[in-house]
């Protein structure tokens, strides 16, 4: 478990849920079907999870981006190097990579590389933000084109 520097909870606030109609175009009959979908707030970007982890542990800004991109460096270092990096609370980055099977070593090369990719594989801790029992419902609105975007928490 890691450690909190802060006196933020973990997980705080509430998903927004939009009801959705779909068509299962699949279908011959093709009947139609609802569901829930998340409602998905903007991308958060390195300069405001500077700010949110600086308020949080009370540490200049500076410092702050310093440290985490020392870590992004060190991810990028140990991944390039075919090392898998574990973040405590977080997960799990590796590289993986497909490829077209060869008949003999011979032909077994790079070319037979098809991609590379970095996979993650989030902790348990990251697995249970996303279990049923821990999911907060703020509000559930119904439409095909629902433009809600929920604001980020506050330190």
């Amino acid at each position: 478990m890691r450690k909190m520097y802060s006196q933020i909870p973990a997980v705080t606030g509430a998903l927004n849920l939009v009801k959705v109609e779909k068509t299962l175009g699949f279908l011959e009959e093709k009947p139609t079907v609802y569901g829930l979908q998340i409602v998905r707030g903007n991308v958060i970007g390195h300069n405001e999870i500077v700010q949110y982890a600086s308020k949080a542990c009370n540490a200049p800004s500076n410092d702050v981006d310093t440290a985490l991109n020392a870590l992004l460096d060190a991810l990028t270092y140990f991944m390039a190097n075919g090392h898998g990096v574990q973040v405590d609370g977080l997960g799990t980055f590796k590289m993986v990579s497909t490829t077209k099977c060869a008949k003999t070593l011979a032909e077994c090369t790079n070319e037979t590389i098809r991609k590379t990719k970095i996979r993650f594989f989030p902790s348990q801790q990251m697995q249970q933000l996303c279990s049923l029992k821990n999911v907060k419902v703020r509000m559930i609105t119904f439409g095909k084109n629902v433009d809600l975007v929920p604001t980020p928490p506050q330190p």
